[in-house]
């Protein structure tokens, strides 16, 4: 085995189901060694990177209430199509930039189970919620480029929650993730008529991209490396 190799510590498949025609296994959890000091460098990273625990923490908002901040998991998904069922059509509309009214479950699945090295998504719950357990107040990713280099941001809060700063506050998480991450730029595409995403925006720092068409929707970008 390579050096640069860390090693199985424990492998969990349960339930293992079985037939006549063959073995499915339905659920498995593999936990790997530590990394020495020999082993902290990219060749000696896992082929699928695990949950990064480390980006859970506790937020509160203007009016003080407070939420857990955590990555997504595929948990998640029933909550994260009942968060879209609670929003109004406008707002899906918005973010979505085409009518929808619900996730069907090919989308929840797609926006809950993701690759942690070029994705990331972050949502608010409540205070001591387990995995999966909703609800989803708000949502916020970005999808990286195949270097890793510059990322598209999405946001999305549930309508009862808008005005609260939750918006802010998810925007300002995932611009700390991707500085940590080493991304040069994060940017995304918001409708002209958002008026409100657009003014989060340049709170943030975005700037309008150069446009010479007359589109609906406007460019904007941040430079992470200023």
């Amino acid at each position: 085995m390579p050096s640069s190799c860390r090693t199985c510590a424990s492998l969990d498949i349960n339930p293992l189901a079985a037939d006549a025609v063959g073995v499915i296994a339905l659920d498995a959890r593999i936990a790997i060694e530590s990394a020495t000091e020999e082993h902290r460098h990219a060749s000696a990273q896992p082929a699928i990177r695990p949950y990064p625990r480390e980006w859970e923490r506790p937020i509160a908002l203007r009016d003080k209430a407070q939420y857990l901040l955590r990555p997504i998991r595929p948990e998640d998904e029933a909550a994260l199509a009942e968060m879209v069922m609670a929003c109004k059509s406008d707002d899906l509309r918005l973010r979505f930039m085409v009518p929808m009214k619900a996730f069907p479950h090919q989308t929840a699945a797609r926006f809950t189970q993701i690759d942690y090295d070029r994705e990331m998504a972050l949502i608010a719950v409540a205070p001591g919620s387990g995995y999966g357990e909703g609800p989803i107040f708000g949502v916020v990713r970005i999808v990286a480029d195949p270097e890793n280099e510059a990322a598209e941001f999405a946001v999305l809060v549930r309508s009862d929650m808008k005005g609260r700063g939750l918006g802010f506050t998810l925007m300002s998480a995932i611009l700390d993730y991707a500085r940590v991450k080493g991304l040069s730029r994060v940017y995304g595409e918001i409708l002209r008529e958002n008026v409100g995403m657009l003014k989060l925006a340049r709170d943030l720092g975005f700037a309008p991209e150069p446009t010479t068409d007359f589109s609906d929707v406007a460019h904007v970008s941040l430079d992470l490396a200023q």
